[in-house]
């Protein structure tokens, strides 16, 4: 439950109108905070797990980045370090990553939060859209219900997807094959429903990776040709919905007007220099300069373009990890849960945020966790190959 209170928190699930008397504005920065310190003291009381500094490597690192771009933001804009700890202290957020090593929750515990965060999530998602869509508490001219939505789309989609892939699993190794089709069905209708179509494109690869990559899929051929037939049925009958979020993605990025188009377009430009692309040009506070207001006036947000928008704030460091711990992550020695969460993060890599905000740096912390308690799985993948290799030569040598 601990693990998922803690993503509850870091979507800003308790900004729900029903829990504003008791939760006021616990959306933010200091709930967080206030709720990794109790998930840590309360499974590890005040110890400190001293063995997981091995594993600290791309938390160093993208901290590392982030406050390189302190630099850049004094240089160029005259923020000085304490207007840039004030407006950096989302970067908190990754302590979360430490805590998931030391408190080491186990691969059941994960799934089962993700899952339960799925159900909840569909159950909110269709309650806030039929009967009080009041619930939902949204800035002021801000449009949230968009043209051609079904649902009202909430914060935390992102946890979705890797909620699939463990429902994926069990589905290709677990006897109660009905029950994981089923529960892979309702996740996918919780990712259809909201029609991101970063999140859309994730889950549908996500099916054919797992179809591709089962190869002793006769064993198990009812259960998945059921998912599949439901899958398929799903998506033709939904084919028009899906035609129109194709065609749109299409003639947004041809349009130069777009406003991923016009942050591309600003971000490759190097606007302080060559040193930018290396070091970045600093997250900007609005006390200090008004970059970011005059930039956002013009649709410019860093968040739009992911990896592309954070490189431009914080330099090539922090993206240059993400990239590197995903492609390992495609490794063939990798299980599938963490080849296909990788691949997912690669494929949003140029349209989701994996910096600054909460729930973003929660998702990746739970993949560079997930990387790593996969050690003893490649390891004996690996050893398991240089067993038949060595087999193969002493044959050989016998012949």
């Amino acid at each position: 439950m601990d693990i998922l209170f803690l993503i509850l928190v870091s979507v800003a699930f308790f900004d729900l109108k029903p829990f504003q008397p008791v939760f006021k504005g616990n959306g933010n920065f200091t709930f967080y905070m206030l709720t990794l310190a109790f998930v840590y003291i309360r499974n590890l009381g005040f110890r400190i797990q001293f063995g997981i500094f091995p594993k600290l490597k791309p938390f160093w690192w993208i901290l590392a980045g982030m406050f390189i771009s302190f630099i850049p933001a004094y240089l160029y804009y005259g923020q000085h370090l304490y207007h840039s700890v004030i407006v950096y202290r989302q970067l908190a957020g990754y302590l979360v990553y430490p805590v998931l090593l030391s408190i080491q929750p186990t691969r059941v515990e994960l799934k089962r939060a993700l899952y339960l965060f799925s159900a909840l999530y569909l159950l909110t998602l269709v309650w806030t859209t039929l009967f009080h869509p009041d619930w939902v508490i949204i800035a002021e001219n801000e449009e949230f219900l968009e043209e051609g939505d079904l649902v009202h789309r909430l914060p935390g989609d992102q946890f979705l997807v890797p909620a699939l892939v463990f429902a994926l699993e069990d589905l290709r190794v677990r006897k109660n094959k009905i029950r994981y089709a089923f529960l892979s069905g309702l996740i996918f209708l919780d990712i259809f429903l909201i029609q991101s179509r970063t999140i859309l494109v994730g889950a549908v690869a996500v099916v054919v990776m797992i179809a591709i990559l089962d190869r002793k899929a006769s064993r198990r051929l009812l259960a998945e040709v059921l998912m599949i037939v439901f899958l398929s049925v799903f998506v033709l009958l939904s084919f028009r919905f899906l035609l129109a979020l194709f065609n749109e993605t299409v003639a947004q990025l041809t349009d130069p007007d777009y406003n991923r188009v016009k942050a591309f377009n600003y971000f490759i430009s190097g606007v302080n220099g060559w040193p930018s692309y290396l070091w970045g040009n600093g997250f900007i506070s609005g006390n200090v300069h008004p970059i970011m207001q005059q930039l956002q006036k013009e649709g410019i947000y860093n968040s739009d373009l992911g990896l592309v928008g954070m490189w431009n704030q914080f330099g090539i460091i922090p993206s240059l990890t993400v990239l590197v711990y995903v492609f390992r992550g495609l490794s063939k020695y990798h299980s599938f849960v963490i080849r296909a969460n990788a691949m997912n993060i690669l494929l949003g890599a140029m349209t989701i945020s994996y910096f600054f905000e909460i729930r973003y740096s929660l998702w990746i912390c739970l993949y560079f966790y997930l990387f790593y308690s996969d050690a003893e799985y490649v390891l004996a993948k690996k050893q398991a190959k240089e067993k038949k290799v060595r087999q193969i030569v002493q044959s050989l040598r016998t012949t």
